[in-house]
């Protein structure tokens, strides 16, 4: 099945386009005629709708999976003066296991089977 007949008639560059288009207006990039089209886009297809609701899903995870990168970032070069000062944006590592708190081990953490006995 493809994605096209599984969303209805629409094809893969149409939902592309629709993608695009919900990303940029999300970031607060749209025009005032291209934020017309998408909420006219919206109203026209029910199955618009349903790839704007997941594309907006998807994006909040992303935002919630990489907040303490964000965090890490706030301090240093914004991608907004990057794109000024026409500079790459430097992003710091960051360790994802940061915020992983670990404890010493106690004997109730290990399975001890019972000794094997020769017969």
């Amino acid at each position: 099945m493809t994605e096209s007949t599984r969303l209805g008639t629409e094809t893969r560059d149409e939902l592309e386009a629709l993608t695009v288009l919900t990303l940029r207006y999300l970031d607060g990039e749209c025009s005032a005629e291209e934020t017309k089209q998408l909420k006219g886009t919206l109203a026209a297809s029910n199955s618009y709708g349903e790839r704007f609701v997941e594309i907006c899903r998807i994006r909040g995870e992303l935002y919630e999976i990489y907040s303490s990168r964000r965090a890490a970032l706030q301090g240093t070069q914004t991608r907004d003066s990057a794109k000024q000062a026409d500079a790459p944006v430097d992003i710091p590592h960051v360790d994802p296991c940061a915020d992983t708190v670990m404890r010493d081990l106690s004997p109730e953490d290990t399975a001890h089977p019972a000794p094997k006995t020769s017969v």
